[in-house]
């Protein structure tokens, strides 16, 4: 499949003097970046932030919503 990337020429010149010294493509340059990119992209296991919270830290707030923690913040009455 062919697609067309607009890319710095600097970089072009960098690819094509890579391909060079390697004796490959500028074409195949391009092709095992992006597949690096892929591969490190696939492997990675996704992020899960550790649960570190303490029941009961607060007792006036156990069991109150998400609003209610708000509203207690800024000490205003929800009843207003």
């Amino acid at each position: 499949m062919k697609t067309t990337f607009d890319l710095p020429e600097t970089l072009v010149q960098e690819i094509k003097r890579i391909a060079k010294v390697r004796g490959t493509t500028a074409k195949e340059i391009v092709r095992e970046a992006l597949v690096r990119v892929v591969d490190e992209h696939t492997d990675r296991e996704p992020f899960v932030l550790r649960d570190l919270s303490q029941p009961g830290w607060n007792p006036a707030l156990t069991g109150s919503s998400l609003h209610e923690h708000i509203l207690r913040s800024y000490e205003i009455d929800e009843r207003t």
